[in-house]
């Protein structure tokens, strides 16, 4: 959809970037600092949800790209415009839910045991490994749609166990991803 440069790459990762930093500014800011469980729970289906919604808004980046660039008046400018405007349409909202859960459990790690440097090492091994899993092996073996299923999923089914009481809001992905099965067409990466 995009148009491959540079600019590209430096648009949708400043978007990711600003969104990351954001939701941890947001989350150091607001979220209370009890009931660790359940929030992380929370912030587990929000983030699930909110990849789900991104992965339906990919149907319509050729037509939101094509509308934003004509708006902008096309050029070079309005292209870099038009593709950090369609990847902030579709990242920003679960970006900023991935740095609150970041954030959140930066917070539960900090402490005497393991505490916080073991967790950023892991976080960071499976950083490093995730873009090989996932854009070398699975990408090419089970295509756009199913791979992005399984990793909005993952998150899902991570907050199941810290779930206590109510389970609603845990339908509210579920149905997500049953639409998203039956979801005819091909899906464009962004």
């Amino acid at each position: 959809v995009l148009e491959n440069t540079v600019y590209s790459f430096a648009g949708v990762l400043s978007v990711y970037l600003f969104g990351t930093a954001a939701g941890a500014a947001l989350y150091q800011k607001f979220a209370p600092r009890t009931e660790y469980r359940q929030v992380l729970s929370t912030l587990l289906i929000a983030l699930s949800t909110a990849c789900f919604v991104g992965i339906i808004l990919l149907w319509g980046s050729p037509f939101i790209y094509r509308g934003l660039r004509g708006a902008l008046g096309g050029g070079m400018w309005g292209s870099v415009l038009g593709e950090v405007t369609l990847a902030a349409v579709i990242l920003f909202v679960p970006t900023i839910f991935m740095g609150a859960t970041f954030s959140h459990l930066a917070q539960g790690a900090r402490g005497p045991e393991e505490g916080l440097g073991r967790a950023l090492g892991v976080n960071t091994l499976g950083a490093s490994l995730a873009p090989a899993l996932f854009g070398v092996v699975c990408l090419p073996a089970l295509g756009a749609k199913i791979t992005l299923i399984i990793l909005a999923s993952g998150y899902l089914l991570l907050a199941l166990p810290w779930r206590s009481a109510r389970r609603w809001p845990v339908l509210i992905p579920f149905c997500l991803i049953i639409f998203l099965l039956f979801m005819p067409g091909a899906l464009r990466l962004v």
